[in-house]
C-alpha cells in the first residue's frame, strides 16, 4: 500500500516536474525569438519591384503553412475550408 502510494506521488511529481520544463523552453524559445528579431534589420530593397516580390514570396508562405497545419488538423475547425461530401 505504501509503495503504491509512494509510485503514485513520484509520478505526479515527474508529471509536474514534465509540464515545467515544457513552460521553461516555450519561454526560453519566446525570448530568443525576441532577440533575433531585435537584431534583424528590416529588409531593404534595391529596387522599387523587390518589394512587392518579397511581400508575394510571404504571403504565399504563409499561405503553404496554413495549408499544412489544415491538413494536420492544427486550425480550429472553423477557420477550416469547408469541405465538399
Amino acid at each position: 500500500m505504501l509503495a503504491k502510494k509512494l509510485a503514485e506521488q513520484t509520478a505526479e511529481r515527474m508529471v509536474s516536474e514534465g509540464h515545467a520544463a515544457q513552460q521553461e523552453a516555450l519561454r526560453n524559445l519566446e525570448t530568443a525569438r525576441g532577440q533575433v528579431a531585435r537584431r534583424s534589420p528590416a529588409p531593404r530593397f534595391a529596387r522599387p519591384g523587390e518589394a512587392a516580390r518579397g511581400r508575394g514570396f510571404f504571403a504565399s508562405q504563409r499561405e503553404a503553412e496554413a495549408i499544412l497545419a489544415e491538413k494536420k488538423g492544427a486550425l480550429p475547425r472553423a477557420w477550416r475550408k469547408p469541405t465538399r461530401r
